[in-house]
This record gives structure tokens, C-alpha cells and sequence, in this order.
């Protein structure tokens, strides 16, 4: 934009400084954010009126993008703790050499426990284990660095490494 001429515009209280301009097509488009080739301002014509005041409206546009990104985060906020306990869940490995189903026991011990699996209980993850004689009433919780002292129940007459 070039400046070439200043005046008056309005009338009493109104009266305002006002600018004689040259103004490219390019800048009128840019401004109204119609630069885009599908968006296109059309030509201008000698003695047309262009309300360069009702320009594109960037600080709408910011603010409607911080509104609606502030309810995103208000919404995930509300999720987020179950979706950190989902994945927990899907992240949770079982140990390689347990499986559900699978028949144990505490070393030396004689009750014999079935693997229930890593399930979130309480506090955190636990392997989970029930009785033998009552498969679905969880009996007792270990911690993976407890692990060691349970060991895999031997068919009857077979003998323990000690």
C-alpha cells in the first residue's frame, strides 16, 4: 500500500483522518484472507465501496481456536485417569514362564494355586492366584519381585528340586 494523499472522511463528530492509498488486488486479498486460488476477492470496480474494516477476523479465529482446544483439554482431563489405567492394561506382560491356567504352588508349601493373570487390583498390578479348589475367588496377590518364590506344581509322585 502507498500512501498518495491525505483528507477528512465523516461528518461532525465523526470526522476522521482518511487516506488516499493505492492498494493492490493482492493486498486487499491478503487482508481479507482471500488469497487463497479457490477463495479468490473478486476484481474491484471504479467507485465501488470495500470495507476494509471487515477484514478477516484473525483474533476471532485464534480465540475460537484456544476455546475450543480449552474444552478438548477440559474433556480428556475427565478421561484421562481411565485411560491410563487402559494402558496399563494393554501394556501389562505376563511373565514368559506363567501361564493362565497354569498350576502352581509356594515353594514348600501344599496349597495349589491357580494363574489368574496380572490384573490392576487395589493399588497397582498384581499376578493373581486361586485356590485350585475355588478358581474364581482370587486368594492371593504377588508382586513380580515375588515371583521367585512361587514354583510350577509337579504332577503327584514327582520329586521338588531343592
Amino acid at each position: 500500500m502507498q500512501v498518495i494523499g491525505i483528507t477528512e472522511a465523516g461528518e461532525g463528530h465523526n470526522k476522521q483522518k482518511a487516506y488516499v492509498a493505492i492498494v493492490s488486488h493482492h493486498e486487499l486479498q491478503k487482508v481479507a484472507d482471500k488469497a487463497r486460488y479457490e477463495d479468490r476477492l473478486p476484481e474491484l470496480k471504479v467507485g465501488q465501496d470495500y470495507p476494509l474494516s471487515e477484514g478477516y477476523d484473525f483474533r476471532g479465529q485464534l480465540s475460537d481456536a484456544i476455546k475450543k482446544m480449552e474444552e478438548a483439554y477440559m474433556a480428556f482431563a475427565k478421561i484421562a485417569p481411565v485411560a491410563a489405567q487402559f494402558a496399563g492394561i494393554v501394556s501389562a506382560k505376563e511373565p514368559t514362564n506363567m501361564k493362565i491356567g497354569g498350576k502352581y504352588n509356594w515353594k514348600h508349601q501344599p496349597e495349589r494355586l491357580v494363574y489368574k493373570g496380572k490384573n490392576f487390583s487395589g493399588n497397582g498390578y498384581w499376578h493373581q492366584f486361586a485356590k485350585v479348589e475355588s478358581p474364581g475367588v482370587v486368594w492371593c496377590e504377588v508382586l513380580d519381585s515375588d515371583l521367585h518364590m512361587l514354583e510350577e506344581t509337579r504332577p503327584t509322585g514327582a520329586t521338588h528340586d531343592n
